[in-house]
């Protein structure tokens, strides 16, 4: 097993997320089912994958209750239904039990998916996943020490990387998977995930269609109001738009604003006021509370989309100097290892200046008002001019969210874990 261990966040210019190389295969006509019996060294496997267009049923049942809940996870996000039983015959230690069911996995999904670059998250945790010719398995994740020798939920994780390895082995492709974060089962279920997502195929459309049953529906557009005491702001987004007109007065502010609309692909109005005798010019307000009210607009789309269309609930993109993923299933949360030369002192922008440590919270308003967790980690080099590489950042994360907000009829219902929609 090819397994090598990195830092817990890529050095600049280190990491393999530069020199990855998308497959140039096309998405080819693929078999929808997929079936099989087998003993893989004497364990009997037998499993079926199938596409139906919606969630019919996930039923998987192996020795180890983590060990099914990760299939789960890929199953749910690569759109497909799955029955998986898996029953060792005699005594079978966990690591060859996982490299079974990895391999038996694989095989079937090499008949009805073609892989391509993802990443997925949960919470605090984000992993990457990419396929190259070859074989094998190449991990860069956190020390050996916590991620690999030792466990998780009662499993060996050196035997959860023995079902990745499988997987590669039924795939017939090398796979490369990258990964941060701090807890480990946050760790190993972002990385199933993205496994699941780049084997669902290209990310569905953005735009819904006409809904002709309930037209008030806020699937493409939406409106919000907040008005905190101090400040009352007006924002709008449209989806499939473009531009944006605002009234804030902060030339910094208005350059990412400008960058986000790019990236989500969306038309943006913002009417911010502050109230007289009680409001106050403040940078880290306007940034916050814009895109916090902003963020309203996004989850009333995302949240009426889960219902009525289904949505990814996942997102995430690569820019040059970064890996932004954005999910909606765990509690709010932003983790961003932006560099720190890009968070402190003053930048003057035309006739004033901006307070670089209120860039970032736009983005802690945009996780606030949408309920997600938003992980930026560095995967490259920076622009050494300070707003381009805010800007970049805040783009970046626009496409994350448009990629989140994408339509996926088969998770209907559900978020980007196997849970159903609360409430």
């Amino acid at each position: 097993m090819n397994i090598k261990n990195s830092a817990y966040v890529p050095k600049p210019g280190k990491s393999r997320l530069l020199t990855f190389k998308c497959l140039a295969e096309a998405y080819l006509p693929m078999q929808k089912s997929a079936s099989s019996k087998s003993s893989l060294g004497g364990i009997s496997i037998s499993a079926r994958l199938w596409k139906s267009g919606k969630k019919d049923r996930i039923d998987v049942q192996t020795p180890w209750q983590f060990l099914s809940h990760m299939i789960q996870q890929v199953a749910h996000n690569a759109d497909v239904n799955i029955t998986f039983i898996a029953k060792p015959r005699g005594r079978k230690s966990q690591e060859e039990t996982g490299f079974a069911c990895g391999e038996a996995l694989g095989t079937l999904f090499r008949k009805i998916c073609t892989p391509t670059d993802s990443a997925a998250g949960l919470d605090e945790a984000q992993a990457y996943i990419a396929f190259e010719a070859g074989c094998g398995l190449i991990l860069e994740i956190g020390d050996e020490k916590r991620f690999i020798n030792g466990k998780v939920e009662g499993m060996e994780q050196r035997a959860v990387a023995r079902f990745l390895e499988g997987m590669t082995t039924g795939l017939g492709k090398r796979m490369v998977v990258i990964a941060n974060g701090h807890d480990t089962h946050h760790l190993w279920e972002a990385v199933h995930r993205a496994i699941g997502r780049s084997l669902a195929g290209p990310p569905g459309k953005l735009i819904a269609p006409p809904n002709k049953i309930n037209k008030k529906l806020l699937l493409n557009s939406a409106e919000s109001i907040r008005d905190t005491g101090e400040v009352a702001i007006t924002a709008s987004v449209k989806l499939g738009g473009k531009g944006v007109r605002e009234n804030i007065g902060e030339p910094a502010i208005s350059e990412i604003l400008k960058a986000f609309s790019n990236g989500l692909g969306a038309a943006i109005t913002v009417d911010y006021r502050i109230k007289k005798g009680c409001g106050y010019n403040l940078q880290h307000v306007k940034n916050e509370e814009t895109f916090k009210t902003l963020g309203k607009c996004l989850f009333a789309m995302l949240k009426q989309r889960m219902a009525a269309t289904g949505v990814a609930c996942a997102g995430f993109s690569k820019t040059n100097s970064c890996l932004i993923t954005t999910v909606y299933d765990g509690r709010p949360l932003l983790v961003h290892a932006i560099d720190q030369a890009l968070c402190y002192g003053e930048l003057k922008v035309g006739e004033g200046a901006i307070d670089l440590a209120a860039m970032d919270d736009g983005l802690q308003g945009l996780v606030q008002a949408m309920g997600i967790s938003l992980v930026i980690t560095q995967a490259g080099t920076r622009n050494p001019d300070i707003l381009p590489a805010w800007s970049e950042v805040y783009e970046g994360a626009g496409k994350a969210i448009a990629n989140m907000l994408c339509l996926r009829p088969y998770l209907k219902g559900s978020v980007a874990g196997v849970q159903k929609v609360e409430g």
